[in-house]
């Protein structure tokens, strides 16, 4: 979560995140992991990384550490078009319906995955130390 990408929310604009996102690898609000929440294991598990009351196993700390919000949008949101007003990532103000939609959308129903996403060619914007 040290990644300038990873403090704000993966779906939506929230600037604090406390959860992650498994097997998604994104950071999320308290909000948008309730979303999360009512997905279903099948699709998507919450865990919270700043209060030390959930048991990380290495598969699970690797993927964050491999993904991230800004890795998360090229592979989940990679084939949406700037036009694609269905793909922009809700205010932390709008409401639960239309959060879960977005969360639904990109992640359940998958319709912006690019399928030519690599790890290779995505970098995140920041140079790491």
């Amino acid at each position: 979560s040290k990644l300038p990408g990873n403090k704000e929310c993966a779906d939506c604009t929230a600037r604090i995140t406390g959860w992650a996102v498994l097997p998604h690898g994104c950071f999320v609000c308290i909000n948008c992991a309730q979303i999360h929440r009512h997905l279903g294991r099948h699709i998507s598990q919450v865990k919270a990384f700043n209060t030390g009351t959930y048991l990380w196993y290495p598969d699970e700390v690797k993927a964050m550490e491999l993904m991230g919000n800004e890795k998360a949008a090229h592979l989940y949101l990679g084939r949406a078009g700037k036009s694609d007003t269905a793909a922009q990532k809700p205010s932390e103000h709008d409401p639960a319906h239309k959060k879960e939609q977005y969360v639904r959308n990109k992640y359940e129903r998958g319709l912006w995955v690019d399928p030519e996403f690599s790890f290779d060619t995505c970098h995140d914007s920041v140079l790491e130390e």
